[in-house]
Formats: structure tokens, sequence, C-alpha cells
């Protein structure tokens, strides 16, 4: 059509290739007009410019590669953990870059289903519990304070459920969940990496119960939160060390492993120290390879550990850390945990059912007569408190009940393994459920699940839980494989 408007008006051969090249060029011209105002908007948006200006352009690609590799959507997820909590306002609320990327990916993975013929998003009964709590959350609602807190806490929560069957749809057997595991340590490592390239010294008080700056935060808003990361993915990353398929492998999550372990410290977050812990514990229990690696490796690293540490016994940094950890079970005067626990106990006795209302802590903490009216603190410092202040005991007593439910998965999940003599696949298997246990201990003593990315990583833990549930102890051929 072009050649014969321009036979039409009379152009000769060369003049109409120089015709077609300027018309190229033009629109060329002006479609990256376009995408550069396009991704200056969004860089603005978002006050993140090269981090949009990366992603965007691959968004299209993003798209196709979730076609063709579902796992590719919740590892997308996971690469937006190192830019931490960044966002950009949404109304009254500001949407983070890890929640924006559950919406976007679990747009894609339902397209994929319905395109193929299959179930919008793939599920598991354990996950009818916390759609249990997002019922009962909305009839706490009608207490609320602030409507537009419980709205925020039951999005929430509804991303994290998105999330876990987005992972539940994506993995196609134990080999994609171990891509999707990679994939989590590797955010992990990155987000280790970057905060302890940027830390400063230590400046404490309170004999290191209490320090005020120099605490590893990395892109987080607060260390306890960059702790409570860590502390979910060194039991991923020790699972990788014990089950492995390759020595190049192990070797790479040992090595990641001593970064996660490394921001973990100078997080000085207590209680990711004690969740961690814990799930240190739990794996030395549960895993025979763990107990032999302790006595080869483990051993030998802990004594050469303890001789640089008593061979700088003056350094300000060193003292920071072992005061801290000395002080582990007692409160600065700075710490206004007392207080605020017993505002949590105050108000789970004014309202016992229905609570102050999803994510009103904050609000009914700074009201006149709260035990915690000077802090206004913007949680209860304890999982089980905060959700019984602000929805009710009920809402309480469904999250124990969903934490047993997930204890029953991993159990299946580690005799299926078991079953099928897979001793690799279980201990992937007790790495998630290490984990978890990291989040549970922490919430004892402290509450970080209103970080975007602490929260959507730990439904990822338990999407990741749900598979190996679903897939451990099966062929790549999908049959169940029994030990003879």
């Amino acid at each position: 059509m072009s050649a014969a408007v321009s036979h039409a008006l009379g152009l000769s051969r060369n003049q109409r290739e120089r015709l077609m090249s300027l018309t190229m060029g033009t629109g060329l011209a002006l479609v990256a007009v376009f995408l550069g105002l396009t991704l200056a908007a969004a860089a603005t948006l978002f006050q993140a410019s090269v981090a949009v200006y990366i992603a965007l352009p691959l968004a299209p690609l993003l798209a196709l590669a979730v076609l063709a590799a579902p796992i590719v959507a919740p590892l997308g997820v996971f690469a937006t953990f190192p830019v931490g909590s960044t966002g950009a306002p949404v109304g009254a609320a500001t949407l983070q870059s890890a929640e924006a990327a559950v919406v976007i990916v679990a747009l894609m993975v339902i397209v994929r289903r319905l395109a193929v013929g299959q179930t919008p998003l793939a599920w598991s009964p354990v996950l009818f519990w916390p759609l249990a709590l997002m019922a009962w959350m909305l009839v706490s609602m009608f207490s609320a304070l602030d409507e537009t807190l419980s709205i925020k806490q039951l999005i929430a929560i509804a991303g994290g459920v998105t999330f876990a069957s987005v992972i539940l749809a994506s993995c196609r057997g134990m080999r994609d969940l171990r891509v999707l595991l990679g994939g989590f340590v590797l955010a992990a490592a990155v987000l280790a990496v970057t905060g302890l390239s940027s830390r400063s010294d230590f400046q404490s008080s309170y004999e290191g119960s209490a320090v005020l700056q120099g605490r590893l935060q990395g892109a987080f808003d607060h260390p306890n939160q960059l702790g409570a990361l860590m502390a979910m993915a060194a039991p991923v990353a020790a699972g990788f060390v014990f089950g492995g398929r390759t020595r190049r492998g192990r070797m790479i999550a040992g090595v990641m492993l001593a970064l996660v372990l490394a921001a973990l410290a100078l997080s000085l977050a207590r209680g990711a120290w004690l969740g961690a812990g814990v799930a240190a514990l739990f794996m030395l229990v549960t895993l025979r390879e763990a107990r032999q690696k302790l006595l080869l490796i483990g051993l030998p690293v802990v004594l050469v550990f303890l001789g640089l540490w008593s061979y700088f016994p003056k350094n300000e940094q060193v003292q920071v850390v072992t005061q801290r950890a000395e002080a582990f079970t007692t409160l600065s005067p700075y710490d206004d945990r007392d207080s605020i626990w017993r505002e949590a106990r105050r108000e789970i006795k004014a309202d016992p059912w229905t609570g102050q209302g999803p994510g009103n802590f904050i609000i009914s903490s700074a009201r006149a007569g709260s035990e915690a009216s000077t802090v206004a603190a913007f949680h209860a410092h304890n999982l089980f408190l905060n959700y019984a202040a602000e929805s009710g005991l009920p809402a309480a007593a469904i999250i124990l009940l969903f934490a047993f439910a997930l204890v029953n998965a991993g159990s299946i999940a580690s005799r299926r393994s078991l079953a099928r003599g897979d001793p690799a696949d279980r201990a992937i298997v007790i790495g998630i459920a290490g984990a978890l246990l990291t989040v549970f201990f922490q919430g004892f003593v402290d509450y970080t699940l209103g970080n975007s990315v602490v929260h959507i990583a730990m439904w990822g833990m338990i999407g990741a839980l749900l598979v190996a549930s679903r897939d451990a102890g099966l062929s790549p051929g999908g049959r169940v494989v029994t030990r003879r």
C-alpha cells in the first residue's frame, strides 16, 4: 500500500526508501518518547527510578516467561525483596513493590490457567483456616475504631493467601520447589550483602540491651524486620546445605547461609535470634545429616569463631553483640514491651470476642486510659496478643489451629520423603518448616508481619510447605513412590 501511495506521488525508488526510513524512524522515536514518559512517571510514583526503569521494559518478557514456565511468577515476587519497603501511594494507602508484584503475577497465573481450562488458582484445604480468620476479622470490623486500617489488614491477608495459591499453582513438583526456594535464599543473600556493605558502627547504651544506632537494617524500616527475614532464610539455606543434589549447590548454599547469618547477627534482633535458634535445634533433632555435619564442619567453625571473638575482646562492635546476647532476657529502660503487653491484655479484657478492630492496635494504645498511651505502639510485640487485642480471642485461636494444620502438612511431607527414600527432599522440607518456626517463636516477643516483605515471605514459605505436602514422595510422573 505504501508503495502504491509513493508511486502515485511520483517518487523515485531512492526517495521511497528515504521516505520509508523517515517514517519508521519517526515511529520509533514516538514509541521511545512514550516509553520514556511512562518510565519517568512510574519511577516518580514508586520513588525508585533504577528499579522501575529496569522492571517496566521487562514486564512483557516476564509475562511470556510465566506462560512458558509458571515458576517464574513467584520468583518475580522474590526478586522485589531487595528493594525492601519501597512503594507508591495509592489513595490513602501505600502499595509496596512486593505487594504490587503479588497482584501482577497472580493475574498472569490466573490468565494462563484459564487459557488451558484450569481453575484460576490451585488450592489446599489448609488455606481454609486463613479464610476463617478473614471471616472473623470482617465480624470484628464492626467494633473497629478506624475501618481503613481494618480493610488494609484484610487485604494484606488476602494477598498472602493469594501468593500461597500462586505458589501451589506454579510449582509442578519438588524440582520446581527447589528452584523457588533457591530464588528466595538468593534474594535474602542479596539483601544481606547490601545491608552489610552499608552498615555503620554500633552505638549502644544500657550495656547493649538497647542499641541506639548502627543495627543492621538494610532496605527495611526496622532492624527487627531484617532479622525476621534473615531468620526465615537461614533454615531454608541450611536445607540446601544438607539436601543439595550437587556439591557445587551445597557450597553455594553454604556461602549464602554465612551471609544470611552475618546479617542476622548484626541486626541485633533478639526475637529473630530466638526463632533462628529454635529452628536450628529443630533441624539438629530431625536431620541426621545436620548432626553429622555439625561434628565435621560446625564444631571447627565454632572453635575458630570463638578464637577470633576472644582475640578481639576490647573491640566495641564485639562488645555490643556480646552484651546484647548476654542481656537476652533483660529489658532496657528504653524498651516499653511491659507496658505494651499490659495494654494488649487490657484491650483483650475490654472486648475479648471482637477486639478493637483489625489493625487498630496503634489507635487503641494511644487513647486516654491506655496502658501505653505515651508510646502509641504500632503493634503488641506479640503475634497472639496482637491478633487477640485487635480481632478477639477467636482470631488468636484460629491462628493457633492454622499453625497445627501446617505442622500436620509438614509431617505428611516429611513422611512421604522418607517413604520414597529421598533424604535430600526431606532436608528441604525440614528447612521450610524451620523457616515457619522462626516466625512462630519470634512472634512471642515481637510482631514484624506489618512489613510487606516479611509478611509475603512468610506466606511464600506456607505455600512452599503446602507444595511439599502435596508433591513430596511423588515420582516425576506424579505417582506415589513407596520405599521397599
